[in-house]
């Protein structure tokens, strides 16, 4: 590309792509020699592409959500990435940020299915969102150790106390 004076815009140039650029000065006698590059420069920086390969595993009333990252950086480094969980039978969605994979989304209700979508984010902003997930039902998990364990002896008998554990999400129902 050639020009009067600087600067001189070039175009025609790949976004994302990084190019170094060197300038060559000409009179009438002809071309001098050639500048030594500038810096790498980026053009035109877009926002990333969409994460692929989402999954998510659920428990009490969270998932953690995997995906891989999207290929095409929009030729900035991404800043983060924010998971949507909607749920199937409709209400209200719920998201959760991180810097990447898995990220854990919590607030979740047991026993309602979620799909899973992801978004990356560079300096220019938000890339498209990805293909969901396959449906995920977070659930109740076992419940925790009792702790406190104490017993006292009578004829024939014990009694036995304790503290109680953490329900993991589902009312205890009894004591073994």
């Amino acid at each position: 590309v050639s020009g009067a004076s600087s600067p001189i815009d070039v175009t025609g140039l790949t976004n994302g792509t990084s190019y170094t650029f060197s300038v060559t000065a000409t009179n009438t006698v002809g071309n001098g020699a050639s500048s030594t590059p500038s810096s790498a420069v980026t053009p035109a920086i877009t926002a990333p592409g969409l994460p692929t390969g989402i999954s998510a595993s659920g428990s009490n009333g969270s998932a953690l959500v995997s995906f891989t990252a999207p290929t095409n950086t929009g030729g900035a480094t991404i800043t983060g990435y924010t998971v949507t969980a909607t749920p199937v039978a409709g209400g209200t969605p719920i998201t959760a940020s991180g810097a990447s994979s898995p990220i854990d989304v919590t607030g979740l209700a047991n026993g309602t299915a979620y799909t899973f979508t992801v978004v990356a984010t560079n300096t220019v902003g938000n890339g498209a969102s990805s293909t969901p997930s396959s449906a995920v039902t977070p659930a109740p998990i076992a419940p925790g150790v009792p702790t406190s364990i104490s017993a006292s002896g009578s004829n024939g008998s014990a009694t036995v106390s304790f503290t109680a554990p953490s329900n993991g999400g589902s009312a205890i129902t009894g004591y073994t």
